[in-house]
């Protein structure tokens, strides 16, 4: 059975890392903020649907990348989405950053 989350892109920004997921045929753009310098290591994940102004955003902040990114699925799945907002097989794409060792 073909995986139902794909990364596509991957690409390194100056303050963060950003992956592009299809989600069965829904984007996801996952970026992964790395900590600041003179800072405690605190991993600020954010999802989006995509880059318009109109985008559903959300973002978590933690001490390691997993727990960031588990905090946004749990935060996306309980926020009160406009439309509903998509849903995603969250499992899945922490599976799927995990083979990129993103997180």
């Amino acid at each position: 059975m073909p995986p139902t989350i794909a990364i596509t892109q991957q690409y390194r920004e100056r303050h963060n890392m950003t992956y592009e997921l299809d989600c069965a045929g829904q984007r996801l753009i996952v970026r992964v903020f790395f900590p600041a310098t003179d800072a405690p290591a605190a991993w600020r994940v954010e999802a989006r649907t995509d880059d318009t102004p109109q985008a559903v955003v959300v973002a978590a902040v933690a001490s390691t990348r997993e727990v960031a990114l588990g905090d946004v699925s749990t935060a996306w799945d309980a926020a009160s989405l406009p439309g509903g907002g998509p849903s995603f097989d969250w499992a899945a794409v922490t599976r799927a950053m995990q083979a990129v060792r993103a997180i």
